[in-house]
């Protein structure tokens, strides 16, 4: 289940990418970003990366996974919540609450 405070964050997620806030959008994320695409994998490891390859990353597959999905339908495990189909997965890191994989 995810807390009040995770879904607080997972709207400000939706609310940055739905406005092109790419700022606010690293922020969310945790760092280094695991990023796989076609069985490899790869690491953003700050947000000056992120944002360098914002268009890469955010590619409009994942935008619309996160722009649809509804917070309180979203799949929960041990590994943290996935958004969509798989396409981005967000979890708890000490205090803060973000996106630490983006699968293409």
């Amino acid at each position: 289940m995810v807390k009040q405070n995770d879904h607080d964050v997972f709207a400000q997620l939706q609310a940055a990418v739905k406005k092109g806030d790419k700022h606010l959008v690293a922020k969310k994320m945790k760092y280094p970003l695991r990023v796989n695409k076609e069985g490899q994998s790869r690491f953003v490891h700050d947000e000056q990366q992120f944002l360098t390859e914002y268009d890469q990353l955010l590619t409009s597959k994942v935008k619309q996974a996160l722009l649809q999905q509804n917070v309180a339908d979203t799949f929960v495990n041990a590994q943290g919540v996935m958004v969509g189909d798989g396409e981005i997965w967000l979890g708890q890191f000490g205090n803060q609450f973000g996106v630490f994989a983006i699968n293409l």
